[in-house]
């Protein structure tokens, strides 16, 4: 079936009626924040009585079975009738093309396209296993706070270092010995965890027995003591580092890099130099693959200065947060009541620090402020502590090396549980891998078949067109990835948005969709819903060969507000294989969508008779204008040859004589017994009388009613009653069908289906 209508007429609200019936109520074009909660007020008619119903419905062919959408005030959708025809089994993609899909696909992305395609390859289910075993290795390293522990243990090593130097785990163990036998002489080593608890145990327990004057101290000695300062400037060197490397878009200059690659192994020998699409530098071809490894690391590289300094920032956070806890204990509250006038500024500062804020989002700034600030609390506190005396600064210094000690050990096995989770996260990343590879594989092996099938379909309309080799393919670059390949002109094109016109596109696109429809449920139909705005005249025609010859077995329908191309449609296409439909222009919502037929258009003329008689007569001379020219092209009816565009254009006033002359030769109606077989035919001298009539009458009453606008109602209603007499006696009255119906054997007749009829040629 193919379907006319001028825009706005309608015919979008087909393909939507039939969206909502596949696709669970709902229309993918129609979704945005206006639509409504459940495209209420995108889907229903804006004058839908209050309180009434809305719905629509798709009947099959045959069995007469349907399925209803119907909506009930604001709520969702409800369907019905999917129990007899399952029609949310249809793939709506390989159901339905709407004229702004078509160039849509060609100009989306690989990963839009990757998208597209995948659910109709029928790797859906494993393109959802990679996308599970990517969230997998993604949620493990979150819930197992991996970048945490690894900043712990990279904090570890920066405080054991600063501690014992580059010492070895047996000097550990053997400080470890010394500590115990100096705080707990007389017990034994039960294990490292365990004794280097009960040493710092024993330390606490010293340190609380002090006066108040030398837990002061001892808290002023711990001040004293940190390594805010030489954190500080790790965290300004990995920076520093990062300034001298990193620049904007790193990605997309080691996807550009990625892409270098592969085509540094296409280099041949007669460039002398050739420019490197990341960096811009001349390099000779022989040395163009290693500098692009090299570029290539080198981006890379910075993903591991990022993270170092996401843990010197961490790093430089705790030891602020263990001063602070230290500066405000109550230890030092004696202290901080002499200071509360000098350091005023900074104890509120320290009071007022965001830590979470501080990991995230420390700069420069903030590293200064830091630096100042906290580094006038530590001067006081340091130059107070020189009044402690050796055994508080021993005891404090043993505190210190215990809780080292302590967190090189708790270290090893937070690095055991990181070797575990990285063991883990690799395994499901190889995995993802492995699903991805069959992805791959399996999509190559689809695309061999269907990228034939496109082929085949261009070909049909780009005949003798040196376009070849259209294919989809995977690029190696990309896990998810999609695009359409092609030879142009014997040069390969890795996109065909390099070298092809928009029409070509869109001629290309709509070949992609047929060839995925093709591989579809034969029992669903193939919606076009104008398509071919983009093509020109002598691509278009060809649409209609590629349909006859390629989806012959499928159901059509084809919408287009192309007027013109309808025409010719009607001329191209067979009946009764293909019927055709016209819409009325819209005229309100109170109305809403009308289809035209022939009936309704000579009624219609008829009806403005008395009040518009010209305007009767141009739409009855343009009923006759289409009509006259199927049934000439139907009955083989010779005509004077006209060059160009002209032959197309042929007006019903210029085929009529060749068609009337035609039937007094060749109509044939049977008489007798209209239901025995055989019979006796006669002359058809009513079709004669009828054509006879209407010849001059379109010559000069209707087309003097188009061009001059003179007419009187006497006159068109007789233009009017015998056109539709003219035309209707072409119509079997017994069986309903057109005297070009079907061949008679071995003669190349022409009758009717019942055989009342026949045009001999």
């Amino acid at each position: 079936m193919f379907v006319y209508g001028a825009n706005g007429a309608g015919k979008s609200s087909f393909v939507d009626g039939v969206e909502v019936c596949v696709s669970n109520g709902k229309v993918a074009h129609l979704a945005h924040e206006y639509s409504g909660r459940h495209q209420e007020k995108a889907l229903i008619n804006t004058h839908r009585p209050f309180g009434r119903p809305a719905s629509v419905s798709v009947t099959m062919i045959g069995s007469g079975d349907a399925v209803t959408c119907t909506w009930e005030g604001t709520s969702a959708a409800k369907l019905s009738g999917l129990n007899k025809v399952p029609l949310n089994t249809w793939d709506y993609r390989r159901t339905a093309l709407r004229q702004e899909e078509v160039a849509e696909f060609i100009r989306s992305t690989k990963a839009e396209k990757y998208s597209a395609l995948l659910p109709l390859l029928g790797l859906q289910p494993l393109e959802t296993a990679a996308d599970n075993l990517r969230r997998i290795a993604k949620e493990t390293a979150t819930l197992s706070k991996i970048d945490d522990k690894r900043r712990q243990m990279t904090a570890v090593q920066v405080r054991t270092r600063a501690a014992f130097g580059e010492a070895e785990p047996n000097a550990l163990i053997e400080t470890l010995r010394k500590l115990r036998e100096r705080y707990l002489p007389d017990q034994p080593m039960t294990g490292t965890m365990a004794t280097v608890a009960a040493v710092t145990t024993a330390i606490d327990e010293r340190l609380n027995t002090l006066d108040a004057q030398s837990r002061e101290a001892a808290a002023l000695q711990e001040i004293a003591s940190n390594q805010l300062q030489e954190l500080i400037l790790a965290t300004r060197e990995v920076v520093a580092e990062i300034a001298r490397f990193a620049e904007p878009l790193v990605k997309e200059r080691l996807d550009i890099l990625n892409a270098a690659a592969r085509y540094s192994a296409d280099i041949g020998g007669e460039l002398e130099e050739v420019s490197c699409p990341a960096c811009g530098s001349m390099i000779k071809p022989a040395d163009f693959q290693a500098h692009v490894a090299a570029e290539r690391d080198r981006l890379q590289n910075i993903d591991g200065l990022f993270r170092r300094r996401a843990t010197a920032v961490g790093e430089v956070c705790d030891e602020v947060q263990r001063l602070r806890t230290l500066i405000t204990g109550s230890g030092l509250a004696k202290w901080r009541i002499a200071h509360s006038e000098s350091l005023a500024e900074q104890f509120a500062y320290l009071n007022g620090l965001n830590f979470p804020t501080l990991r995230t989002s420390c700069q420069e700034a903030d590293l200064g402020q830091i630096e100042t600030e906290l580094g006038k609390v530590i001067a006081a506190a340091t130059a107070a502590s020189v009044t402690a005396s050796p055994d508080v600064q021993a005891l404090i210094k043993d505190k210190e090396a215990a809780e080292t000690i302590d967190a090189v050990f708790a270290a090893e096995k937070t690095r055991e549980r990181v070797e575990r989770v990285e063991a883990l996260i690799a395994y499901t990343n190889k995995l993802e891998e492995l699903v991805r590879d069959e992805i791959r594989e399996q999509a190559e092996r689809v695309f061999g078949s269907i990228s034939a099938d496109i082929q085949g379909l261009w070909d049909i309309l780009h005949p003798r067109q040196q376009i070849t080799n259209v294919r989809l393919h995977v690029p190696g670059e990309a896990d998810k990835a999609i695009d359409v390949a092609l030879k142009f002109y014997g040069v390969d094109q890795e996109s065909p948005r390099l070298t092809l016109s928009e029409g070509q596109r869109n001629a290309l696109g709509l070949c992609i969709f047929l060839a995925m429809a093709k591989q579809g449920d034969a029992n669903s139909p193939i919606i076009l819903d104008d398509v071919v705005v983009s093509m020109d005249r002598g691509h278009r025609s060809k649409v209609a060969t590629l349909l006859e010859k390629e989806f012959s077995d499928r159901q059509i329908i084809l919408l287009t507000h192309d007027r013109e191309w309808f025409f010719e449609l009607s001329r191209f296409l067979r009946k009764p294989h293909w019927t055709s439909v016209r819409l009325l222009p819209w005229d309100g919502p109170a109305m809403g969508i009308r289809i035209a037929d022939q009936s309704e258009d000579f009624a219609k003329a008829r009806a403005n008779v008395l009040t518009d008689p010209e305007d009767a007569e141009s739409n009855v001379r343009r009923i006759m204008d289409q009509a006259l020219a199927e049934i000439a092209e139907r009955l083989e009816v010779p005509v004077p040859f006209l060059r160009g565009d002209e032959n197309d254009h042929r007006t019903g006033g210029q085929l009529i004589g060749r068609i009337s002359g035609r039937a007094k030769k060749s109509f044939f109606i049977r008489t007798g017994d209209q239901h025995a077989a055989g019979g006796e035919y006669a002359k058809h001298t009513t079709a004669d009388a009828s054509l006879d009539m209407v010849t001059p009458q379109l010559a000069a009453w209707a087309n003097r009613a188009t061009h001059t606008f003179s007419a009187s109602p006497d006159e068109a209603k007789a233009v009017i009653d015998n056109c539709e007499a003219a035309l209707s006696a072409f119509q079997c009255d017994s069986c309903g069908s057109p005297v070009w119906f079907c061949t008679i054997a071995n003669s190349g007749n022409l009758e009717c289906r019942c055989g009342k009829l026949q045009w001999r040629s």
